[in-house]
């Protein structure tokens, strides 16, 4: 991409910076080219914000192995990840169901202080529960000592995954207890727990009283707990009504 020395280090920027105009900033063919060109060039906190660049690709397109793999680089090159870098790595591990990859990143974590971000603790959470293991996920949401809409919701999404439908609506009613505002995951972690009756309940409250609107998701969680309940006809009317 540029010839790697420092002379052409300016001329490497503006590339980068027509690639982010074009949007290839995130780019897995494009990134690696940035991270040599970088490295090369001794720009060390632009590598790491391609690195990020990278991570954060692999894991939203659902490649968690190449995800982990650039992370272990990034490390034997002696760059420092940062916040970012672990919420990608989190959800690549959950993608995986990599528990004891979770708990290693988990222990990097707590050696390296990001446990300090409210973020990193939620993608905890998250990890812990699509890994299988609910109670470690419990024990990082009961150590927060301040959990926003985010944390209190993965909680209620993890209860309700784990077929504790109760708990995710007695969490969920503590959380309106503390006047943390619901948002549209933790109304899909309700509808998850799996109880037809509240599930209208709360299915129609996200509009009428917390103006979200209902997505694709949330209609289709109501027309399997109806159809899992054999009311058939209604879960076709639900049908019917799903957003185009």
């Amino acid at each position: 991409m540029c010839n790697a020395s420092f002379k052409a280090l300016q001329e490497g920027k503006q590339l980068h910076c027509l690639a982010t105009k074009l949007g290839l900033s995130r780019n897995i063919y494009v990134c690696p080219t940035l991270i040599n060109m970088y490295t090369e060039c001794n720009d060390v906190n632009v590598t790491v914000v391609c690195y990020n660049a990278i991570i954060t690709g692999y894991a939203q397109s659902s490649r968690p192995d190449e995800a982990l793999s650039m992370f272990c680089e990034l490390q034997a090159s002696d760059l420092k990840p940062t916040d970012e870098t672990l919420l990608s790595i989190l959800s690549s591990c959950a993608l995986l169901g990599a528990l004891d990859v979770g708990r290693w990143i988990h222990e990097y974590v707590k050696i390296h202080g990001f446990d300090k971000y409210l973020k990193v603790k939620t993608a905890l959470i998250e990890m812990y529960a699509k890994c299988g293991s609910l109670d470690d996920g419990m024990m990082q949401f009961a150590n927060m000592s301040v959990r926003d809409t985010q944390a209190w919701s993965a909680m209620v999404m993890a209860y309700a995954t784990h077929g504790h439908g109760s708990k995710a609506i007695s969490l969920f009613e503590e959380m309106k207890r503390v006047r943390v505002r619901p948002d549209e995951i933790t109304f899909l972690g309700l509808l998850k727990a799996g109880l037809v009756r509240e599930g209208f309940e709360y299915f129609y409250s996200m509009s009428d009283k917390y103006g979200i609107i209902p997505g694709i998701k949330h209609y289709g969680c109501m027309v399997d707990l109806l159809s899992q309940a054999g009311r058939l006809d209604e879960a076709y009317k639900f049908i019917d009504g799903l957003p185009i």
